[in-house]
């Protein structure tokens, strides 16, 4: 697992504010901002609810191969990205012996809540080649095992192939990854008005793509994110087909504007 090993970076050090830029907000960006955020609010109030104690949330950075990457035509990377990571996702309940996720019903209030986004763009705003961040809620019953190096190590050492159907290419999840970095998001509970601060920075760089600066305007711009479960305290009725390697189809949303606004006051 060598190979692995060096694949993986698991931070023991929580997440600065000053680690990242305050971006301008679009009108786009504050809305997804604070969808995200009640997203979370959301599930911690179910395990508050059920007396489960209190989740961790987890920053994941996902780098892939680039070789891989730039073999793929442009509009097929973010297909590639979508389906490694929801193998990724099924590999991670996996190894926390949670079987089936998808499609669970005794483990629900067990999985991990995820907010994720697909982007090109670095924190300096330059172009770069697609990667994804992914902020994850965990349940308190696993904060010892995903706070184990080892334990991310397993998820990303498969051999398994998938394919990617829109490509007709068959790929292991083991070779598709560059590097996998985690990071804890510091969670200080304070007062009610600065114990979500730093969860808050995390998800407003994450949607960073969605306010851009175009000859000193401010544009909506795109970001390619999904929110899964849709509904953290109750399980409905599967409308994907689970495959038996643990992939299926995933439901994304795009924000796409083209109207400029001032930055100034913003």
């Amino acid at each position: 697992m060598t190979n692995v090993s060096s694949k993986v970076t698991l931070s023991k050090s929580p997440i600065e504010q000053s680690e990242f830029a305050k971006f301008p907000k679009s009108n786009a960006h504050r809305k997804i901002n604070d969808r995200a955020l009640e997203y979370f609010k959301d599930y911690e109030e179910s395990l508050t609810l059920k007396d489960e104690g209190k989740p961790i949330y987890l920053y994941l950075t996902i780098t892939f191969n680039e070789k891989i990457l730039r073999s793929l035509k442009p509009h097929n990377r973010s297909v590639f990205i979508q389906q490694v990571y929801e193998y990724l996702w099924w590999r991670m309940h996996d190894k926390l012996k949670i079987k089936r996720p998808l499609t669970t019903k005794a483990y629900q209030h067990l999985l991990m809540r995820r907010y994720r986004v697909i982007e090109d763009v670095n924190r300096y705003g330059n172009r770069t080649l697609e990667h994804l961040h992914v902020i994850c809620g965990v349940h308190p019953k696993f904060h010892d095992t995903m706070d184990n190096k080892l334990y991310w190590e397993s998820v990303i050492a498969s051999r398994q192939s998938f394919t990617v159907d829109e490509m007709n290419q068959t790929f292991s999840c083991e070779e598709t990854i560059q590097e996998l970095h985690i990071q804890p998001i510091r969670f200080e509970r304070k007062t009610d008005e600065d114990q979500w601060a730093d969860l808050i920075y995390v998800i407003d760089y994450t949607n960073k793509g969605l306010s851009k600066i175009v000859q000193g305007k401010l544009v909506e711009g795109e970001i390619d994110g999904i929110f899964n479960p849709h509904t953290p305290t109750t399980i409905t009725k599967e409308t994907t087909n689970e495959r038996s390697n643990g992939l299926s189809a995933t439901h994304t949303f795009g924000v796409t504007r083209h109207r400029k606004t001032n930055v100034q006051g913003i």
